[in-house]
């Protein structure tokens, strides 16, 4: 086993676990500042704190076990009260699909096509001022 340190000196926002508590128990020449979390940031903390143990979770594990695992994650969800319409939520045993438009039918019979954007829909990227992102360099950059 390492001698080097798993926790080093720094800010944190860092939801405090087992774990996180126990590492904090082995460095006791470090004065650890806790703050409580109000009821109104809970949902977003415990959001990004799960988030990131199922993405650990889902890369570890061998690829035909993450379908069962992410449907008895909504199973154990749809079981808490009041949260039942979760159920709905369950994916299909088939290959993971998602759906990618859906295109209205023009007279002609044919579809009406929608240009896909660069950036995956599921990733925030407005405003980043990356190097890619050339509107926001052009447009904030002359100011």
């Amino acid at each position: 086993m390492s001698s080097a340190p798993l926790l080093h000196p720094g800010i944190y926002e860092r939801l405090l676990d087992l774990d996180l508590a126990q590492l904090l128990a082995e460095r006791p020449e470090f004065q650890a500042l806790l703050g409580k979390v109000d009821d109104e940031e809970c949902p977003e903390i415990y959001t990004q704190f799960i988030g990131h143990l199922l993405r650990e979770a889902l890369h570890s594990c061998h690829p035909q076990a993450r379908l069962p695992l992410v449907n008895r994650l909504v199973a154990l969800l749809a079981s808490a009260d009041g949260l039942d319409y979760l159920s709905g939520k369950t994916l299909p045993d088939e290959p993971a699909t998602r759906l990618l438009a859906l295109r209205p039918p023009l007279p002609d019979g044919s579809f009406q096509q929608f240009s896909r954007p660069e950036t995956p829909l599921s990733i925030s990227s407005s405003l980043t001022g990356a190097r890619s992102d050339r509107r926001s360099n052009t447009s904030f950059g002359k100011k």
